[in-house]
């Protein structure tokens, strides 16, 4: 969400960046309700309700993460915030278009605008996807600050966030990006001049010696080269974008009466949790914040989205047993053929991102094969483990269960009704 000023009338109007070039938006699946209400519940936080729920999104852009939303779920009711025009045109023209009326668009700035006044109470679920590191400080201190006044009591946030130490070295091609197109004015030119830049600096890395740096900039280039313009633009060109440590958002979530349930996206540090090494870490004595913060460390993360609740919100999690009514899906495509569930024989699977995984734990590997074979697709946690377990002999060790959790990022979840 930009948080720029914005004028209606008269000649003196104040165009944000986004405004200029509308950032290609899409639905993001991570943020969706039914993913944050599962994840929440399964590690301690509270469960909102999965029917006729009130969701904010914060920097909605032109509405492509709430329009199917509100398409497909009639009794939800949406809100979408953001500070372009551009881009609030554009999802009320949306909206208009499907005939909903379950959702709304409005203009604001997010320093200065109250949810609960401005929009008629609290919600259940708030998203700021791509805000926080992509607006100025006065802004990034009001976010969460705005996120808290408008949970309910029992709602979570989703807030992402670029972070370090992923963005150091990503940060320094922006940086290099940036000096290169300094003198350039009209930012799409910019944005194509850094396309060019790209290319011509991934050419003289071809030539040279295979230095691990060069190989880890490789790929920030190539990245580069696969993203759209208006996304090389706002990602790497806008004057701000400010990656964060863990601990510092934390802390910031801390002060304004948030906490930090888990991390509603997939990535490296999930697999070490699926892998025991966060028990590890554990035995080391890392705890909360400090444990996510050395994993962050360790995995070289570039991305968090936090899912937030109400510090008095927060509990420990519940017994799997507990919620044996979640109902899930697996879109890991395993290889064919019967799975092998030897202890510590890898299964390698590819996650729709097209990342490779692999599992050892005979009971994670024998869950995975029940999933991919489930009638119509979802099968309920209680009725996919017990089939799970069937299928091994020796029974399982009840130990397991810990890594599950985990496990549950790489599936489709959706949380039972409350």
């Amino acid at each position: 969400m930009s948080a720029g000023r914005h004028h209606t009338g008269g000649a003196d109007v104040s165009l944000t960046a986004y405004d200029v070039i509308p950032y290609v938006a899409r639905a993001v699946p991570p943020s969706h309700p039914l993913r944050l209400a599962s994840l929440s519940t399964l590690y301690g936080g509270p469960r909102p309700p999965t029917h006729g729920y009130r969701v904010l999104e914060i920097g909605c852009a032109n509405g492509a993460n709430l329009l199917p939303l509100a398409f497909y779920d009639r009794e939800v009711q949406a809100v979408g915030v953001d500070a372009s025009t551009v881009q609030i045109d554009a999802a009320r023209a949306g909206a208009s278009g499907l005939g909903l009326d379950n959702v709304r668009f409005e203009l604001g700035d997010l320093r200065s605008f109250d949810a609960a006044g401005d929009l008629d109470g609290t919600f259940d679920y708030v998203i700021a996807h791509g805000v926080l590191s992509w607006v100025p400080t006065d802004a990034r201190q009001a976010l969460l600050a705005l996120c808290a006044r408008a949970l309910a009591p029992h709602g979570v946030a989703y807030v992402s966030y670029n972070t370090f130490p992923g963005w150091k070295l990503r940060g320094t091609v922006r940086d290099l990006l940036l000096q290169q197109v300094a003198d350039i004015p009209d930012l799409r030119a910019r944005a194509e001049r850094a396309f060019a830049l790209a290319r011509e600096n991934l050419d003289l890395l071809e030539l040279a010696a295979g230095h691990p740096y060069m190989g880890l900039l490789k790929i920030e280039l190539k990245l580069i080269e696969r993203l759209e313009l208006e996304a090389v633009a706002h990602d790497y060109l806008e004057a701000t974008n400010v990656p964060f440590y863990f601990h510092e958002v934390a802390a910031h979530a801390s002060a304004c009466g948030l906490a930090h349930v888990t991390d509603a996206r997939f990535s490296p540090s999930g697999l070490m949790e699926i892998e025991g090494a966060r028990d590890d870490l554990a035995e080391d004595d890392f705890t909360g914040v400090a444990l996510e913060q050395m994993i962050d460390l360790l995995t070289f993360r570039q991305l968090r989205a936090s899912i937030l609740c109400r510090a008095s919100a927060l509990g420990a999690p519940p017994a799997l047993a507990e919620v044996g009514d979640l109902t899930l899906r697996s879109r890991l495509a395993l290889p064919p053929g019967q799975v092998d569930l030897t202890d510590g024989v890898p299964l390698e699977v590819e996650d729709p991102y097209g990342r490779h995984l692999s599992f050892g734990a005979p009971l994670l590997k024998a869950l995975l094969q029940v999933l991919d074979r489930a009638p119509g697709g979802w099968l309920a946690l209680a009725a996919a483990r017990r089939q799970a377990e069937a299928l091994l002999d020796p029974p399982c060790d009840a130990g397991e269960s810990r890594e599950l959790p985990a496990l549950l990022r790489l599936l489709d979840a959706r949380a039972c009704s409350s």
